[in-house]
């Protein structure tokens, strides 16, 4: 059953732009992982810096698989400089469409 993932950076504001660089080299890679299926990127119009990703996946464990292959990659670590805060991670069902 496919599963659609929050994914939430709370980044500094000042360093923005330069993540969402980062961000946007990043995601030719996330759309090339096995179960992916869509995802869009906003931004908090009243927190400057928090940024939102809405993920869909085929499976949780192909979102986690591709999760610890961006760890294994350096990545996340990568993204470290620019987060104020824990990135925050949840996982829904669909209930109604």
């Amino acid at each position: 059953m496919a599963v659609t993932v929050y994914v939430e950076f709370p980044i500094h504001p000042e360093k923005f732009e330069e993540f969402a660089g980062l961000l946007r080299g990043a995601l030719s890679d996330t759309r090339a992982r096995q179960g992916f299926i869509d995802i869009s990127v906003h931004v908090d119009q009243d927190k400057p810096g928090r940024t939102v990703l809405w993920e869909r996946w085929e499976s949780r464990s192909d979102y986690e698989a591709y999760l610890q292959w961006r760890t294994e990659t350096g990545f996340l670590d990568t993204v470290g400089p620019y987060l104020c805060g824990e990135p925050v991670f949840a996982f829904f069902d669909d209930v109604a469409s």
